[in-house]
């Protein structure tokens, strides 16, 4: 019996112990606190620099399902410029207001401030208080403390409860947050919770939470939290104009309900033919215009580049960069909506148009191409017909090449791409274009002294030559003879008789452009430019005398005397005024008569 009261009696002490115990917990007072955060992310009040010992880049950082880009703040970040945090397109901001208990010592001495300038700025914000309750008492009170700090502001986003602080693990934190949340949603306020992933599938999994909105913190690249989420915080490195510290980073994913932030419009982006970003969107209802943000990072680092109420070209980037653009709907009362869809754009050159043919004279592959705005030059690959790879062929600063690496019979294929300052851009390949190289055109001589005898050099891999007669100048040619020799003697035609000449090759699509046009009684003449002299308005003139054998003459001009002559004019007549000429400027000038040989007048300079 004695054994027996000494056990109860120990029992008793023992149950008495440990109630005083418990009671102690939940009614001593906490010695009083600083702010010295210690969590997965804190040391002592001090951002971790890297918590999980790989540092993930915030600019990689993807959600298929984000709507909007923000930042959470608290007097960590200092003195915030919020304009220039508007104008680098930040959509949203979560501002603490303070941590602990419902203490004035324990308020932050940013919160005003910075509730302020987002409500004068029309940014759309929410609020967090960082907890460190131990039980239920204690995370009504730090409610009570938000309540005190938000009369008289109106956020649009919900209040959130910040619980990963390290001195609360031991305690019921399902208890504690729902206690807060209700006690804020009884208040009127759309209310949430905030903790890292870890902490959601370890301390904050009942199902009692479902009803409140959470934010979680995972600092990768992608949010692999398999469960309900608005907010998801992506890094804590982020880098804003306006705040001179790191930020945190985050996104809201979708429109949920009570976050205050009207739908974005949805982007789409190309090049414009000058190879610069073209942007347009779908309106947006009661919209005034649109601001468009533009950077060199898909996350952070945004600015405003120009306000307008149409599509948008950025004249102003960079040729071969890569950047990336949203839009915001500006409203008549100076608020916007959330931000678009980010749309990347890379620019580049415009694609030449390439042309290809057989040089006449040559045989020579020869290609053409338009001019393409802020192109420094052109690149001109190829490969043959038996081959699998193009290969760099040559480069020009003209709209214009032949090969004169090409090998007779030869078929080849060609690409041209524009370059930009040297090569720092390039253009798209242009659409392949396929020609044979053919044998070099024959200049035939013709003697008449015993009929008409047409003699020309002989060329190298010809297997004969053709030779061709009409009974006009531009009549139809009819072939009156293939001779293995180098000249052929027509005794059965007239004095009126005109010749041409092809040289043969094994492959007659390889064969030689035709010859110029030569006859019996028809000299060649050498155009001449008779005079050249200025009008009364100071205009440049030039005239020639006619050629019997011209029905039109082809204007041909320069800057320099053996520069590159560019096509100005057609005429059939005999004089051409330089409407366009510039005062000062030196133009050279050559002239071909059609139907003529094509042997051009020596450059005549008009000033």
């Amino acid at each position: 019996m004695k054994k027996f009261l000494t056990l109860f009696f120990t029992s008793v002490m023992v149950t008495v112990f440990l109630a005083f115990t418990a009671y102690a917990e939940q009614t001593a007072e906490k010695p009083q606190l600083t702010d010295n955060a210690n969590s997965w992310r804190y040391e002592n009040g001090q951002p971790i620099t890297d918590p999980y010992g790989t540092l993930l880049l915030a600019e990689d950082a993807y959600h298929p399902n984000a709507t909007l880009t923000g930042i959470d703040v608290s007097k960590h970040q200092g003195v915030i410029d919020w304009e220039k945090v508007k104008a680098a397109g930040i959509d949203f901001a979560i501002i603490r207001c303070g941590y602990a208990e419902d203490k004035a010592e324990y308020d932050d001495t940013r919160w005003h401030y910075n509730a302020s300038e987002c409500e004068r700025l029309g940014i759309p914000y929410g609020v967090y208080l960082y907890s460190y309750a131990f039980n239920v008492a204690e995370a009504e009170s730090e409610a009570d403390h938000v309540l005190r700090l938000v009369e008289g502001y109106n956020p649009s986003l919900p209040i959130y409860y910040d619980m990963e602080d390290n001195s609360t693990l031991p305690y019921d934190h399902v208890a504690m947050a729902n206690a807060f949340c209700q006690k804020i949603s009884d208040a009127g306020y759309p209310v949430g919770i905030y903790a890292s992933k870890y902490w959601w599938l370890t301390y904050l999994k009942d199902p009692s939470l479902d009803k409140w909105y959470r934010w979680v913190a995972q600092w990768n690249t992608e949010c692999n939290y398999n469960g309900r989420y608005e907010i998801w915080q992506y890094h804590n490195k982020g880098r804003v104009d306006g705040i001179n510290t790191d930020v945190d980073m985050n996104f809201l994913i979708g429109y949920p309900e009570d976050h205050g932030v009207a739908a974005g419009t949805q982007l789409s982006g190309a090049l414009a033919e000058n190879g610069m970003p073209k942007l347009s969107w779908n309106a947006v209802s009661g919209a005034v215009g649109y601001k468009v943000y533009r950077s060199e990072r898909r996350n952070s680092g945004y600015t405003a580049v120009d306000t307008t109420a149409a599509v948008y070209t950025d004249t102003a980037a960079g040729m071969g960069k890569t950047y990336y653009y949203k839009v915001k709907a500006v409203f008549p009362n100076g608020s916007m909506s959330g931000s678009s869809n980010i749309v990347e754009i890379t620019t580049r050159l415009d694609t030449p148009e390439v042309t290809v043919s057989a040089d006449a004279s040559t045989g020579k592959p020869k290609l053409r191409w338009n001019s393409i705005n802020n192109a420094y030059g052109y690149e001109i690959y190829r490969k043959a017909a038996a081959e699998r790879e193009y290969t760099l062929n040559g480069t020009t600063k003209d709209t214009f090449f032949t090969d004169t690496s090409a090998q007779t019979g030869t078929i080849y294929y060609y690409q041209v791409r524009a370059v930009y300052s040297d090569s720092e851009a390039k253009s798209s390949f242009s659409t392949a274009q396929s020609v044979v190289c053919r044998l070099p055109a024959v200049n035939v001589r013709i003697s008449v002294s015993d009929g008409a005898k047409l003699s020309w050099a002989p060329v190298e891999q010809a297997t004969g030559y053709n030779v061709y007669r009409a009974s006009e100048w531009n009549g139809e040619y009819k072939l009156i003879k293939t001779t293995s020799g180098n000249t052929f003697t027509d005794t059965s035609g007239t004095d009126t008789d005109y010749y041409r000449v092809e040289a043969v090759y094994k492959n007659s699509s390889a064969n030689s452009a035709r010859s110029l046009i030569t006859g019996r009684n028809y000299n060649q003449p050498k155009i001449t430019i008779k005079t050249t002299s200025l009008t009364a308005e100071g205009t440049a003139e030039i005239s020639w005398p006619q050629s019997a054998a011209a029905t039109s003459y082809e204007v041909y001009c320069s800057a320099s005397r053996y520069g590159s002559y560019k096509p100005v004019c057609v005429t059939s007549g005999t004089s051409f005024v330089n409407s366009g000429a510039e005062n000062g400027k030196t133009y050279y000038y050559r002239i071909k008569a059609v139907y003529c040989p094509r042997a051009l007048h020596t450059a005549a300079a008009l000033q």
